[in-house]
């Protein structure tokens, strides 16, 4: 979750509905780092959902929205069988994508879109929430789909329940409903927060029908994403009491606040020492950074490993309940029923 401050996404949502404006504000965003990677769990998760699907085991797959392809990668695991494309309205993420993963193919998106018919499974990854006009995305999606396709989109929802949700409510500015109905901390790029019923009716007139439709950080997993945050700043104005419509809301933004920087303190030694292990150690900052941190690990990992644990918990156990802010939503052409003569 992107911070509300960060320069880098400090764009007008208005001006990247112009696709052109939209295109310089992705390279630029994709130069500075951009979505370089996700956590590994989330990509395991994401493998593993896709390899529930039963998809045939050969096709042509297309990540829509690739960005530098860290999920055209999980498809291209996920479907050893398949040839996986990309595609992207920014030049800059389809560059590095293609430097990656030289046995995939990635394509403009104005090149993209004009191959009507030839793609066996479509997927998206936090793409849907960034495009300029979602009808006419619809449209093209469903277009270059083979009559028996199909297609997997994963992006931020705002169906009710789950803590997000909670939080919204508890706060004056927690829903936007003059831009897209956004959640008060979703970054800038995103033009619009959709339900998941939403998402199915933008394809139900293109014969599509939701087949499976699964939820996210319903609780744990937004916690275990705030915690871990990089900026103890974000969880700060997530939990921020001075927003809330009443009193009895301050109270429990209050205690939110206190559980949540509690519990980010707890995690941050194993925090610090697993971003080193990838990262490395630059300089004699990080060594006393590093040694402060491991001092503090025997008694911080099991508290970062509890709480990852309740994540794959809460996912394997209740994705199929309609509460938690990201939505994994499978969805199938409808077969036609047979013609009276």
């Amino acid at each position: 979750m992107a911070s509300v401050d960060d320069p880098v996404n400090s764009a007008p949502d208005r001006e990247l509905e112009d696709p052109g404006k939209a295109r310089v504000f992705y390279d630029e965003r994709y130069r500075a780092g951009y979505m370089d990677d996700w956590p590994i769990e989330k990509r395991d998760r994401v493998a593993a959902l896709v390899k529930e699907l039963r998809l045939a085991p050969r096709g042509r797959a297309l990540d829509y929205g690739c960005g530098v392809g860290a999920f055209t990668a999980v498809l291209r695991s996920a479907l050893p069988g398949w040839e996986v494309h990309g595609t992207d309205i920014s030049n800059e993420a389809l560059a590095r994508a293609e430097a990656a993963l030289p046995d995939c193919h990635f394509h403009k998106l104005d090149e993209c879109e004009r191959l009507g018919g030839s793609f066996d499974f479509i997927f998206s990854h936090h793409a849907l929430e960034h495009v300029s006009d979602v009808q006419s995305t619809a449209a093209t999606i469903a277009n270059m789909l083979v009559p028996g396709g199909a297609m997997l989109h994963i992006l931020p929802c705002r169906d009710p329940g789950g803590l997000e949700a909670w939080v919204c409510a508890l706060r004056r500015d927690g829903i936007e409903p003059d831009r897209g109905n956004r959640f008060f901390f979703d970054e800038e790029g995103h033009l619009r927060r959709l339900s998941s019923q939403d998402l199915i009716g933008l394809w139900s007139g293109h014969g599509f029908s939701g087949e499976r439709v699964y939820h996210a950080a319903r609780c744990w997993g937004a916690i275990e994403r705030l915690s871990g945050s990089e900026d103890l700043g974000e969880l700060w104005r997530f939990s921020d009491p001075s927003k809330a419509v009443d009193r009895r809301a301050a109270r429990r933004l209050h205690v939110l606040r206190v559980a949540l920087v509690a519990l980010w303190f707890a995690r941050r030694p194993t925090t610090i020492v697993r971003h080193k292990a990838i990262l490395g150690v630059h300089g004699a900052r990080d060594v006393r950074v590093l040694s402060a941190a491991c001092i503090l690990y025997p008694i911080s990992w099991p508290i970062d490993w509890l709480t990852r644990s309740l994540v794959r918990r809460e996912w394997t156990r209740h994705r199929g309940r309609p509460e938690g802010s990201e939505m994994y939503v499978f969805l199938t052409r409808r077969t036609p029923g047979p013609t009276s003569e």
